[in-house]
């Protein structure tokens, strides 16, 4: 298969290393970048849980999981909680 998307970081080194994601083990993936070229990355995995990572959460802190009941217990701007509940919608329908 040919590659779809090569996205640099924009983040600086302490905020640790991207997340390198095997998409064997995932149904669905997002990638978003807002306004201030922060990025993030969205997935849900084979179990149907989902996870995203965040350059301004740290990277190498690891995926945090994301639910649309825990989505207001972090810090997003406005662009990036709507882009989090879209991609929260759009998995849903993506079954394990």
């Amino acid at each position: 298969m040919k590659t779809v998307l090569n996205i640099r970081n924009h983040h600086i080194e302490a905020c640790g290393d991207p997340p390198k994601i095997d998409q064997s083990e995932i149904l669905y993936l997002g990638y978003f970048e807002n306004e201030y070229r922060e990025q993030m990355i969205f997935i849900k995995d084979k179990d149907g849980k989902c996870w995203f990572w965040s350059g301004d959460y740290e990277w190498s802190s690891g995926p945090r999981k994301i639910n649309k009941n825990n989505l207001h217990k972090f810090s997003f701007s406005k662009s990036e909680a709507l882009w989090l509940a879209t991609c929260l919608l759009a998995s849903d329908g993506v079954d394990p």
